[in-house]
């Protein structure tokens, strides 16, 4: 909003005029959509008549700067290793469906004492190694598909317990080669819910993509406004300095008059004091130069830093519709609103799964091999001297699911109360964006009418100084004029600031802030 500068003291004339400045170029690497590294900065807005003094600008440009303090920051650093942790969570709920090798071993030993019809005392001894290999796949419907690998070795005494048929053998192997499918028909059926926990971990990536991004905006936005703020100070030095050549003229030509007996001695002291307070407002603003040059090296990791060139903000060239349609397509507010509800909405699939009765069919299909040795076991296992098929059935319910449902509930809730969330978040990204356009379009408006303003005001300072040169006005009335000139230099400066921070505000909304520096980010 336009704001009306009072009249000013020269601390106040200090501190605004410089931020004015400053800020009113704030945004010139968006033009022509070259980077400020690889553009010559171009003119600045035309000089109002007896404008502000120019201020060196030795410094990197504000593209330059960003750059610098996009490679250097530790929060973007930060959000890039969070992006990754969320990929590598892509990785570990996709390994739901890795390939399993499973083994197993399992031994025992029996003995079995008795006596037979003579009376005489029978020990029996009897040895079991059991051990598996198989193989495990699960699929995105649910389906487990198993494969497994068994051989059961036994060793005994006994000669009632012989596992092959006509053949008395102290040990006997067998094996078993087992397929088997297993299938749920109800709860955990499907690839909505079998890749929930995927969909999640792929959310969670895009969310951490969108707020890398928004720090990206963040710490450019907050490095502008230091590195303009460190521009501001420096204009502020600077005018403070003009203001007391300004005061030190006007007091030597009272102190002339004085010694030629035109003015009196009385006249003296108003012109004194302005002199002093102009010194006391150079030390002000040298102390705040120096403290925001500490502020911007400090941001960018650099001993110091001097301000850099300005240029003119880019033009404005976007209508309301356009304006609006942007800011939709890159609020992160609204980004994390819609990855928020595709979430809500995939564990809300996930619970109603979850109330659902636990029906599951297995398929299996064996076939064995039998053998006094290892190798014999193993070699009549293709010749389907035993096999199996088979199915079962299992079921499993609970009648008062309390978790599921008020899980269910409060998801359906947070979808709710979501919806509601993103449609004031719209509102209200379509009244700043039409409130910044306003702003730049009455700031364009005001501009010239400014500039004509200051303009008068320094032929009319040169009028007062003519008629004091004849005596026909006071040091009061020539501080009053330089006082006015002032102000309406500042009001130039004012406006510009207003342009400025309008079209900055509608780079930051519509998401073309890092764009109009040439600041990509690096793929993660």
């Amino acid at each position: 909003m336009h704001r009306t500068p009072p009249r000013l003291a020269a601390p106040n004339l200090a501190r605004n005029a410089g931020r004015i400045v400053c800020l009113s170029a704030a945004f010139s690497l968006a033009t022509a959509g070259l980077t400020a590294a690889q553009e010559a900065p171009p003119e600045a807005d035309p000089p109002v008549d007896g404008g502000l003094p120019a201020v060196e600008r030795g410094g990197p440009s504000l593209g330059e700067v960003l750059r610098l303090a996009v490679e250097r920051s530790p929060e973007l650093k930060a959000a890039g290793l969070r992006v990754d942790a969320s990929e590598a969570g892509v990785r570990s709920a996709e390994g739901a469906f890795d390939l399993v090798l499973t083994a197993g071993i399992d031994w025992s030993t029996s003995r079995q004492t008795g006596a037979d019809l003579m009376g005489n005392e029978l020990q029996f001894d009897t040895q079991r190694l059991v051990y598996s290999v198989g193989l495990v796949q699960p699929l995105v419907w649910g389906t487990r598909v198993g494969l497994d690998f068994v051989t059961d070795n036994t060793s005994t005494n006994n000669p009632f317990r012989n596992c092959i048929p006509g053949l008395d053998s102290p040990e006997c192997f067998d094996t078993q080669l087992r397929l088997s499918v297993s299938q749920p028909l109800l709860r955990g059926a499907g690839r909505d819910v079998t890749e929930a926990q995927v969909a999640l971990a792929r959310q969670d990536v895009e969310l951490s993509r969108v707020e890398r991004r928004d720090t990206a905006r963040t710490r450019v936005e907050a490095v502008a406004i230091a590195w303009l703020e460190l521009g501001y100070a420096a204009e502020s030095l600077a005018i403070q300095q003009q203001a007391l050549r300004l005061a030190e003229e006007q007091l030597a030509a009272t102190d002339a008059r004085i010694e030629v007996g035109q003015l009196a001695p009385a006249d003296r002291p108003v012109v004194a004091q302005a002199v002093a307070q102009r010194r006391r407002a150079i030390l002000l603003a040298e102390q705040a130069l120096a403290d925001q040059r500490d502020v911007v090296a400090t941001a960018l990791a650099v001993p110091t830093i001097e301000p850099g060139p300005l240029g003119p903000p880019p033009p404005l060239e976007m209508s309301e519709a356009q304006a609006r349609a942007a800011a939709e397509e890159t609020s992160v507010a609204l980004a994390r609103s819609r990855i928020e509800q595709t979430q809500l909405e995939t564990r809300l699939a996930v619970q109603d799964d979850s109330g659902l009765p636990q029906l599951d069919l297995t398929l299996f299909a064996a076939q064995s091999g039998i053998g006094g040795t290892f190798g014999d076991a193993l070699g009549n296992l293709p010749d389907n001297q035993t096999h199996a098929y088979g199915a079962t059935l299992d079921f499993a319910w609970a009648p008062a699911n309390n978790a599921a449902e008020g899980e269910v509930a409060r998801i359906r809730a947070s979808l709710a109360a979501n919806r509601l969330a993103r449609e004031a978040t719209e509102r209200e990204l379509r009244r700043q964006v039409d409130s910044a356009l306003r702003a730049a379009r009455l700031a364009e408006g005001q501009i010239e009418l400014d500039r004509q303003s200051a303009a008068l005001a320094a032929e009319a300072l040169d009028a007062e100084k003519k008629k004091f040169d004849s005596g026909r006005a006071t040091n009061l009335d020539v501080l009053q004029v330089q006082q006015d000139l002032a102000t309406a230099r500042l009001q130039v400066a004012r406006t510009q600031t207003d342009r400025a921070l309008a079209r900055a505000r509608l780079l930051r909304l519509t998401g073309g802030l890092l764009d109009a520096f040439g600041l990509t980010l690096a793929p993660r």
